[in-house]
């Protein structure tokens, strides 16, 4: 099962945009993709159906002490 990480300091490179259509092409496979959204825009997150600013505590969050993380938050196990 391969790991793919797209990372990149500068902005506006592509990595959201990468990550979304390697994610959607790999899900066309039947392949499990998790994506996680570490950028504090959470561009990916929105890709993913989700509204950024709508969500309770985000990965973000967690990494810099800003929440606790309690596990997934819902009962189809999406960590947001």
């Amino acid at each position: 099962m391969p790991i793919i990480a797209i990372a990149n300091q500068k902005g506006g490179v592509g990595k959201t945009a990468t990550m979304s259509n390697l994610a959607h092409a790999f899900s066309g496979e039947g392949r499990k993709v998790l994506m996680v959204d570490l950028d504090p825009q959470g561009s990916l997150t929105d890709y993913a159906g989700y509204v950024p600013a709508e969500q309770e505590t985000t990965i973000y969050e967690v990494l810099h002490g800003r929440a606790p993380y309690s596990g997934p938050q819902k009962s189809d196990s999406v960590l947001r």
